[in-house]
């Protein structure tokens, strides 16, 4: 939602910049290119602060604000009655789609996990991995090969590593209340012709 915030915030922009241009002026494509300009350069610098200050920049956040920018003034010259044709809606409604698009992605997510109470974590598509870090190499959900799997379409989460990056997989936000539940079971392959050493943290914000 903080993500999906950077549309609505800069519609606001780009229609308040679109705004300062001079009236006889702002129903041109000039004027409408200009406060496009205008916002998605604000929202670069940001981004750019953003990553001087210690926080990553998202070139994510950037077309999130650049969709925000374009819906804006596509809504604009709708409210104002200065489009008759069909430029604006559609504009308008694909900025809509971008913007909305991850949360409702995150939405279905959420649904997905609830559903599938007390499953922890799975993995039979990349949509499972919305709940799920990984410093390691590479994760991907891949196919499990016939030696290891139990279905002939068994999928599981493929982690490599390097000497720099161990493994290491985070379950992200699990479902706080587990009472009724005593153990956690774990379904891990291990491919390597060596022991692999498995560390297990539960970090419970009530100190038990």
């Amino acid at each position: 939602l903080m993500n999906a915030a950077h549309g609505p915030v800069f519609a606001g922009v780009a229609a308040l910049l679109l705004n300062l241009w001079p009236a006889a002026d702002r129903a041109g494509r000039t004027a409408a290119l200009g406060a496009l300009a205008l916002a998605l350069g604000l929202g670069i610098l940001v981004e750019v602060l953003q990553t001087i200050s210690g926080r990553p920049g998202s070139i994510y956040d950037v077309m999130t604000d650049a969709a925000g920018a374009v819906t804006g003034l596509a809504l604009w010259h709708l409210v104002r009655g200065r489009s008759r044709g069909w430029l604006a809606p559609a504009v308008a409604l694909a900025g809509c789609t971008v913007i909305g698009w991850d949360p409702t992605r995150v939405a279905l997510a959420y649904a997905s996990r609830a559903e599938s109470f007390p499953v922890l974590a799975q993995f039979d598509a990349r949509q499972d991995l919305t709940f799920v870090a990984s410093n390691g190499a590479s994760d991907t959900v891949e196919r499990l090969p016939a030696r290891w799997a139990r279905t002939a379409d068994e999928r599981a989460l493929r982690v490599a590593c390097d000497a720099q990056r161990p493994p290491v997989l985070h379950v992200i936000e699990p479902i706080p209340d587990w009472r009724g539940y005593a153990a956690v079971a774990i379904d891990l392959t291990n491919p390597l012709d060596r022991e692999l050493r498995l560390t297990v943290r539960v970090f419970d914000d009530g100190g038990g």
